[in-house]
């Protein structure tokens, strides 16, 4: 009896809150095992390390560009790429793969700048290509010794260079770590935040303006206890214009913000069981739509989404808006099971003849698709192992997706 509780599943459905997107892979490097390490947004590039070696990927088709060992960088742009050999750092064009010249150094931001920490309580900002010093400055309040080391990501830039994020973790106490914005031009720190024990501070910077993204566990004064918000923050003005309310939890343990390209739509986790939710900006609300993964997104624009497991998946934003239009009513009290190597579908009122029925696994693998007749009882031969799965029913013009979890 225990066996069979254990074996059997039911969909869980969100009908009236959210739906789940099935998307089109469009290139899958995730059998590579790669971690990422670095991204280059505008030239859609990414490196990513496989043990002690570095690769330099194009996120539109998922081709290794160069690799190296140990060390592969990207300029702002993404039309550079460098790497060491012996003792020399060489410039490469990204397009011929050709090497271009020696350099000092390497133009990280997009004024050519490279930022870096010296004597764990000054920043230092040197010309990337020639190494000149443009700019120091000592983190108020710290002494004279080494009090700070930084921790990844270690300085993370807005569009214009004008704003630094600095990660620091206080080399007496690995507990205490700190997130801070450095304002460039005003040579000061405007913000300062404190980051949970064995959590993190997710955040983004915006594309399009100067602004940042950021969650916070907090209560304000009309909450009746704490809730997990995206801030929105005007970094020149250094005023909070935005308190969106997300989740009813701590979300900083397992979470991440990662903007699309024009920055009205916002991709994040839930921290709980890692689906993925959206956010539409311009209109404030959350999308009725999410995506179940292990990994995070790590770029977006109109049509490409990446995730950190380096998938290419073709995302189409018009299904996205009007999802709610394209579930059947039928799907509200559908049920599944597996067990003994039979998929059983349940309780669906079918609108067409017809249906197509595809399952795909939690890396979007598709492992069944077939067209079947309508009924309110239908049994698939399955092999499935323990995991999460993905289903996904096309009825006429209905299309619902949702997962289940296979336990033996």
């Amino acid at each position: 009896m225990k066996r069979f509780f254990l074996l059997l599943i039911f969909v869980i459905i969100f009908f009236t809150i959210q739906s789940i997107a099935h998307l089109n892979i469009i290139w899958d490097r995730s059998d590579d095992n790669f971690r990422f390490k670095r991204l280059c947004v505008p030239g859609k590039l990414s490196v990513a390390t496989i043990k002690d070696r570095e690769h330099l990927i194009d996120l539109t088709n998922g081709e290794i560009i160069f690799s190296a060992l140990p060390f592969v960088r990207t300029n702002y742009w993404g039309d550079k790429f460098y790497a060491y050999e012996k003792k020399y750092l060489y410039e490469y064009d990204v397009k011929t793969k050709e090497r271009i010249d020696i350099v000092v150094g390497i133009p990280e931001n997009s004024d050519s700048s490279m930022i870096y920490m010296s004597t764990n309580h000054s920043i230092i900002i040197k010309n990337g290509n020639t190494a000149e010093l443009l700019d120091s400055f000592k983190i108020p309040n710290t002494p004279n010794n080494f009090t700070y080391t930084t921790i990844y990501p270690s300085f993370v830039t807005s569009n214009d260079a004008r704003f630094v994020v600095i990660h620091l973790q206080k080399t007496s106490n690995s507990e205490e770590t700190i997130f801070l914005i450095f304002d460039r031009e005003l040579r000061e720190i405007i913000m300062e935040k404190k980051i949970p024990v064995n959590g993190k501070f997710p955040f983004s910077f915006y594309n399009t303006k100067n602004y940042i993204a950021y969650a916070e566990y907090k209560k304000l004064p009309e909450d009746d206890k704490p809730y997990s918000y995206i801030c929105i923050y005007d970094l020149e003005k250094k005023e909070l214009i935005k308190n969106l309310k997300i989740f009813d939890y701590d979300m900083q343990y397992n979470s991440f913000i990662t903007l699309r390209q024009d920055d009205k739509i916002f991709a994040y986790g839930n921290g709980k069981n890692n689906d993925i939710l959206f956010f539409d900006l311009e209109n404030n609300k959350k999308f009725e739509y999410m995506i179940p993964a292990f990994d995070y997104p790590i770029y977006l624009d109109d049509s490409l989404y990446i995730s950190s497991s380096y998938i290419g998946y073709k995302i189409d934003w018009n299904d996205v808006v009007s999802v709610d239009k394209k579930i059947s009513k039928s799907i509200i009290n559908l049920k599944i099971n597996y067990s003994n190597g039979l998929l059983r579908i349940m309780d669906y009122e079918a609108v067409s003849p017809d249906i197509t029925l595809s399952i795909s696994d939690i890396m979007g693998k598709i492992l069944y698709k077939q067209s079947v007749s309508a009924s309110d009882r239908i049994e698939i031969p399955l092999n499935l192992s323990s995991g999460t799965y993905l289903i996904n029913i096309q009825d006429g013009n209905a299309s619902f997706s949702d997962k289940f979890l296979v336990v033996e």
